[in-house]
């Protein structure tokens, strides 16, 4: 489980377990919120010989600035078979909100 502030930017390194390196494999991120939401997340190959991805959810992606827990996961397609590769609980500590207007403008 990771701990992080809501309204961050969440950058997460993964290994990936098999052997060879990553080259025909295609990776989709799935990532909640903690109202279980869906945020926009991303996944990239950051070092194919070690087997590393990198999963990102984008500060502006954040629903609201509450707290509670959240979920990444991530999903491998190797062109035989799909398999998850990656699940993990988020802890998630209030912060800004993002997507949130004031009602009142400061003079």
């Amino acid at each position: 489980m990771i701990r992080v502030a809501a309204g961050q930017t969440v950058s997460r390194v993964v290994t990936v377990a098999g052997a060879g390196s990553l080259s025909n494999e295609t990776f989709t991120a799935y990532a909640l919120d903690q109202q279980a939401r869906p945020l926009k997340a991303t996944v990239a190959i950051t070092d194919a010989g070690g087997r590393e991805i990198t999963i990102t959810v984008a500060a502006t992606d954040w629903n609201s600035g509450n707290g509670g827990f959240g979920r990444l996961e991530v999903m491998m397609d190797d062109d035989e078979a799909k398999s998850q590769v990656h699940a993990e609980r988020i802890r998630i500590t209030p912060g800004l909100s993002v997507r949130r207007t004031l009602p009142f403008a400061y003079a």
